[in-house]
């Protein structure tokens, strides 16, 4: 397949052969090359936050976690106009060795666990999105299907002094097909006729 046609047209030569190499060494580079230093006050799609409101109902209780955001970054910002106040949507940050102790007592075999836990650093279970460790981030993953929406304006201001990191060029993309995959498979193995 020829990645080449799927990258950004808007990219760099220089930046376009990086984002092509990593993405040719993938899965065995998923490591601080999915981070970049952003200090712009703009919140990302792909922005890990320290801390946003999370629920999930029917639980009523509303708590405050580390978040990844999943919201193209246009249609959050501030400087776009629009007939109603935009939300955001984010799911929370889980630490890998939470995620682990919950399958532990869940009495699932630990060469299961073993297993499960390669293919996530791997970044092969469709609806996980894995995060390596990365500054104050330790070692991460996110669910696909526990997302939160909320207004926008619930995002911190200054939003860079909140932000935990920001996905490179490499990293986006991996994040932007992991949401495809999980979001638009076109095998659903059923046929919906006409």
């Amino acid at each position: 397949m020829d990645y080449k046609c799927y990258l950004p047209k808007y990219l760099s030569p220089t930046t376009g052969e990086k984002l092509f190499k990593d993405i040719s060494m993938f899965p065995d580079n998923i490591d601080n090359r999915l981070y970049t230093n952003i200090h712009e006050d703009n919140c990302f799609q792909g922005d890990g936050i320290k801390q946003l409101p999370v629920i999930f109902l029917p639980e009523n209780e509303i708590k405050h976690a580390p978040v990844l955001i999943l919201s193209n970054t246009c249609d959050i910002s501030a400087l776009n106009r629009r007939y109603l106040p935009p939300f955001v949507l984010y799911t929370p940050l889980i630490p890998l060795e939470n995620y682990i102790a919950m399958l532990r007592d869940a009495k699932i075999c630990s060469e299961k666990i073993s297993t499960h836990t390669t293919e996530i650093k791997r970044q092969a279970v469709s609806q996980i999105f894995y995060l390596p460790p990365h500054g104050e981030l330790i070692e991460s993953i996110v669910f696909f299907d526990r997302i939160v929406s909320n207004h926008a304006a619930s995002l911190p201001s200054p939003i860079h002094q909140s932000r935990l990191f920001s996905l490179s060029q490499y990293g986006h993309y991996l994040l932007l097909f992991k949401l495809s995959m999980h979001f638009t498979r076109l095998a659903e193995s059923f046929d919906r006729e006409y």
